[in-house]
């Protein structure tokens, strides 16, 4: 099993995941109490945005095909871009902190230039199993006994938000050709054989079939447990837009420059 730990992953610009990580192209915790970016546009990838059912503020989404979803604590927000969409999220009050995780996901250079479409799963609709000292938020993919109603997204996707009480243990699978990540939000937690996960630090497990053991000792914690396929593509960036090569890529961007990618006026 090869694995690796980024204890400085989330500095200003949060974490660049490396290609060979893809299709996980960028994860950012933030905190954030005002506007800070206006409409903009992305192509070939899915913006995810996941609000932490401890934060105290709510996100507005507003998108060019028309989305208007409010983002409210614990829940999340799939913009799968596609060929390519602008869109917009800001707090819906200002001055209140809204805490949360955004991150891009390539898309297959299959799909990457199909429609643009949004996915929205509300706190309240959440599935979570619970067992005792801990708890898991179902965003995408199914565990245990239940499934998130987001099933399609591109690539398929398994995003979990774990809670463990002090002193408790839980299991997750690991398979040899899917990329994992976790994610500690809050607090620490021991990977058994593989070491520790200090709060805002990456650990990623590929490479084998196997179970892991995720324990916490004198404190409670919140981690992510991310899943893909990974995508063995390449791909080119140019601002806010990611295709698989750089013909796409620079094609996108004349259509961009042309306004064939919609619009959306900024709303501060």
């Amino acid at each position: 099993m090869q694995y690796q730990v980024f204890s400085d992953a989330f500095h200003s610009y949060g974490f660049r995941c490396p290609k060979p990580l893809n299709p996980f192209l960028n994860l950012d915790l933030f905190h954030m109490s005002k506007p800070t970016f206006p409409p903009h546009p992305h192509s070939g990838f899915s913006a995810i945005t996941y609000l932490f059912p401890s934060s105290e503020g709510s996100f507005q989404n507003r998108d060019s095909f028309g989305d208007r979803s409010l983002i409210e604590p614990g829940s999340l927000h799939w913009t799968q871009a596609g060929e390519g969409m602008f869109h917009e999220e800001i707090p819906t009050e200002l001055g209140t902190d809204c805490f949360g995780l955004q991150m891009f996901v390539k898309m297959p250079a299959a799909d990457e230039l199909s429609k643009g479409q949004a996915f929205h799963l509300a706190s309240d609709t959440v599935p979570i199993v619970k067992e005792l000292g801990k708890e898991v938020r179902v965003l995408t993919g199914s565990y245990g006994n239940m499934s998130s109603p987001i099933q399609s997204t591109a690539p398929p996707f398994l995003f979990l938000d774990a809670h463990l009480s002090p002193e408790t243990d839980i299991r997750f699978q690991v398979k040899k050709d899917v990329i994992t990540l976790l994610v500690a939000v809050v607090g620490n937690i021991e990977v058994e054989g593989f070491g520790s996960v200090a709060e805002h630090t990456v650990m990623v497990l590929q490479g084998e079939d196997r179970d892991i053991k995720c324990n916490t000792t004198t404190s409670k914690a919140e981690f992510l447990f991310l899943q893909a396929r990974h995508l063995a593509e390449d791909y080119h960036w140019m601002g806010s837009l990611c295709l698989s090569t750089k013909e796409r890529l620079e094609s996108t961007f004349s259509k961009l420059r042309a306004g064939a990618l919609g619009n959306l006026s900024p709303s501060f």
